[in-house]
């Protein structure tokens, strides 16, 4: 058998390529599409680089799920329990905020900030509306059946001690 110098260059190569595709591992990160800045990792998309965002692909606005949101069960100190309509739209603003229209009876409107970190968690600053003052905090449930919160209300003149306080559950 005769084995030209060429021939063997040819095998020896061939041989180190196939040697070397075998042993090439598969990115899990292949084909993986993740939006708004987000980023692959092990196959799927992490979403804290995607500010505002989430989902499997950080396709989704966190403030989006806060709107379908619109019955507020709350129990006020000054007040008998009660369902109200109240209307949560979102805000195009950096921090993520979304804003209640409708609480404490139907009174109040309030901005509450999301936390980006987590998109279930809000806090709603203090801030004066129609001569008081409204300062509280939430979080939507892991299920996503329902907003809890719960706000205080002040009056400027005494703003160390509440008016009236309010806990609720906010639901489709």
């Amino acid at each position: 058998m005769n084995i030209t110098f060429s021939s063997l260059l040819l095998m020896i190569s061939l041989s180190l390529t196939f040697l070397t595709i075998s042993c090439v591992e598969d990115d899990p990160c292949d084909g993986v599409t993740c939006f708004n800045g987000g980023s692959c990792e092990d196959g799927d998309c992490d979403c804290s680089t995607a500010f505002g965002y989430e989902g499997a692909m950080c396709e989704t606005e966190v403030n989006d799920k806060f709107t379908e949101f619109s019955m507020l069960m709350e129990s006020c100190s000054n007040a008998q329990p009660r369902t109200i309509t109240i209307s949560i739209s979102e805000r195009v603003t950096s921090p993520i905020t979304i804003r209640f229209d409708g609480l404490a009876n139907g009174f109040f409107q309030a901005d509450g900030i999301i936390d980006g970190a987590i998109g279930r968690d809000f806090t709603i600053p203090r801030a004066g509306f129609g001569g008081q003052e409204i300062e509280g905090s939430g979080t939507m449930r892991p299920d996503g059946s329902a907003i809890d919160i719960s706000y205080s209300i002040y009056d400027p003149a005494n703003p160390q001690t509440p008016e009236y306080t309010c806990t609720g559950i906010i639901t489709k």
